[in-house]
């Protein structure tokens, strides 16, 4: 999610950003994360599907205090900040 757009990295081959476009409409390529003029409300990550099910275990486990992973469907897991979902956002 984001207030202005979605980013993906420049460094990613131009399959991850077709897939990433499948979802963010508007999606820019950056060098990196560190300035960007928006407020960013989730990481989207992607993963082989037959993996998901234990990251999403262990990201629960290890960074769950910080973030609320969840499965978003494909072998993609969403870091979002808690008590956000895709229908809310402040």
């Amino acid at each position: 999610m984001r207030e202005k757009s979605a980013y993906i990295h420049e460094d990613l081959g131009e399959d991850a950003y077709k897939h990433a476009r499948k979802y963010y409409h508007v999606l820019q390529k950056v060098p990196h994360f560190g300035n960007l003029n928006d407020k960013i409300f989730k990481f989207s990550t992607s993963f082989s599907t037959d993996h998901v099910s234990e990251l999403l275990r262990n990201l629960k486990k290890s960074i769950g205090s910080f973030v609320t992973p969840v499965s978003s469907g494909h072998g993609d897991i969403d870091l979002m900040i808690p008590g956000l979902h895709k229908s809310k956002r402040d």
